[in-house]
Formats: C-alpha cells, sequence, structure tokens
C-alpha cells in the first residue's frame, strides 16, 4: 500500500484548532472522539492516555487535529505542530519493522500482549516527524471515505 491518508497536528484545545484550521482551509470536520487507550511502546510501559481527535471530511487526504493528556514529565503544549503523516498498511508488524530497519525507532503504540503493534505504529524520523502506520485491516466507519482504494 502506497501514499499516506492524512497529515496530523497535534493541538493543545481541539475547539479553538477546529476554529483556527477551519477557516483557514475552508474545512469542515468529523465529529470529535475521544477514547483512552493503554499506549507505550511495549507491554511493560504501557499507560493510559486519553485522547480526542477528529479529521476533516472529504479526502483523503484529511487534516487530523488531535488533542491528549500531556504526562506530566513532558511540559505543556502552547500550539498546534506538525505531528505525524498517516499510511494505511495491510501488515502492521511487517511494516513497522521495516521503518525500524530503516532507522525509524518505534515511538508509540499500542502494544499487543505479544509486544507487537496493535491498530498503529507511530515511528519517528531521523529529522523529527513521526510516520503513523495504521491498520487497514481494522474497520473504523468513521473514517470509510478515507480507505485506501482496493
Amino acid at each position: 500500500m502506497n501514499g499516506y491518508f492524512h497529515i496530523a497536528f497535534l493541538v493543545p484545545d481541539i475547539d479553538a484548532a477546529m476554529d483556527e484550521f477551519g477557516g483557514l482551509f475552508e474545512v469542515d470536520w468529523r465529529p470529535v472522539h475521544e477514547v483512552v487507550l493503554e499506549l507505550g511502546t511495549s507491554v511493560a510501559d504501557r499507560k493510559p492516555r486519553r485522547t480526542r481527535v477528529t479529521f476533516t471530511t472529504g479526502g483523503p487526504p484529511a487534516i487530523e487535529l488531535f488533542e491528549w493528556e500531556t504526562p506530566p514529565s513532558e511540559p505543556a503544549l502552547e500550539r498546534p505542530v506538525l505531528h505525524h503523516i498517516g499510511r494505511w498498511v495491510d501488515n502492521l508488524a511487517a511494516e513497522s519493522s521495516r521503518l525500524e530497519a530503516h532507522g525509524c525507532h518505534l515511538a508509540l503504540t499500542l502494544p499487543g500482549t505479544d509486544g507487537k503493534p496493535e491498530r498503529f505504529a507511530m515511528h519517528e524520523t531521523s529529522f523529527g516527524l513521526q510516520i503513523e502506520l495504521v491498520d487497514v485491516t481494522i474497520p473504523k466507519p468513521h473514517m470509510v471515505d478515507l480507505w485506501p482504494p482496493d
């Protein structure tokens, strides 16, 4: 699977960012989803993290905005920042390993009990931008129009 389907910005306030980005790019937004996921790079370091997320309507590509609870060990976010580019993959474990072989370390995932990434994997590039690999085999009804063509 080639290409990307979204670019994502980490934002301190999703509602304010939706207003600003919506006005700047003349886009509309899907409903905001709130989830709490056990995230980390391994089963041993999984911690719950509340995340609020939305995507533009239409596309691909889409713009994603997300905010999450900042752990006390991290500085508070003051303004939106370009965070990652997202791609669909049909073999998450294999593609995650391929990126690691290219020097992009695993930065965050939903680690399965076997230690392999599940649902998605964030890999950091040498220039700081992350690549999000998203498992296309897991249904995401709110994003059907962003699915890759058959």
